[in-house]
């Protein structure tokens, strides 16, 4: 079959057939909708902040962000803003994580949105940032516009004396598990990062919690042996229930890697 250009090729391009049956390279353009603005929020319960995470929920078209305060014990928050087509933003109601605890920092909060469920999960350390028997916990949340209602708080998420950091998490809406990855970050664990899988029941109760298998690095069915140390440990998910893991390698230069792995439907 002959066809004839409409206008150059590259090589290796996609081309589609236009009506009068000529064929034209496709390329991608960027149209600028809106001129991008710069605004900041007003944090009214804090000055300046350590930890920040923030996460885009497409049923409302709003975004949650958590913060923490560290002009007053590190408090952490949730709160909810919207913004409109000049970049102005709303901000609707601010929730305190941990109960309002008096004198007690949340760090290294981390969000995630159950697309399933509609509900929003964070996960926090219940403590400093560097201590060691503070603990993981989470509170859940559903959002309404820019209301937020937290619908349970303070649940433990694992319990250890190893100390721990570099949280991530992130929801499969495919096998409906919750995929956390964390650092311990005292020898007795060799400054390990690890992946733990875990489900919320519809009370938001903690379900089928483990770590087998979870370490970073490769897995040992390929005769490679996983990181015995890793530094900012995280992940993030794709389709078909991947999951890629991202870490440095102190005992590689410090060299940072990336390695696929696939969450079964058994977890």
């Amino acid at each position: 079959v002959d066809l004839v250009a409409d206008g150059a090729i590259a090589a290796n391009k996609p081309v589609a057939v236009q009506s009068d049956g000529k064929i034209k390279e496709i390329k991608e353009t960027v149209t600028l909708l809106n001129t991008p603005a710069k605004n900041s929020v007003s944090w009214e319960t804090a000055s300046k902040t350590s930890f920040f995470d923030a996460l885009y929920i497409p049923t409302e078209k709003v975004i949650v962000v958590y913060y923490n305060n560290d002009d007053n014990y590190d408090y952490g928050y949730i709160t909810v803003i919207s913004y409109d087509s000049n970049g102005d933003d709303t901000k609707g109601n601010t929730i305190q994580l941990n109960n309002s605890t008096s004198n007690q920092g949340v760090t290294w909060g981390r969000l995630a949105w159950d697309s399933t469920n509609e509900r929003i999960i964070c996960v926090y350390k219940k403590g400093d940032y560097d201590s060691d028997n503070a603990q993981p916990h989470f509170d859940t949340f559903t959002v309404s516009g820019l209301t937020l209602t937290k619908t349970s708080g303070m649940s433990n998420l694992f319990y250890g004396t190893n100390g721990n950091e570099s949280y991530a998490i992130n929801y499969d809406p495919d096998t409906d598990w919750f995929i956390w990855s964390v650092k311990f970050n005292r020898s007795n664990y060799s400054y390990r990062g690890y992946h733990y899988r875990f489900k919320l029941d519809s009370a938001n109760g903690k379900q089928s919690f483990s770590g087998t298998g979870g370490r970073f690095g490769p897995s040992d069915d390929y005769g490679l042996t996983p990181e015995d140390a890793v530094d900012y440990p995280s992940h993030v998910m794709g389709s078909n229930s991947m999951i890629y893991s991202i870490y440095k390698s102190p005992d590689n230069s410090g060299k940072g890697f990336v390695v696929v792995k696939q969450i079964k439907s058994d977890g």
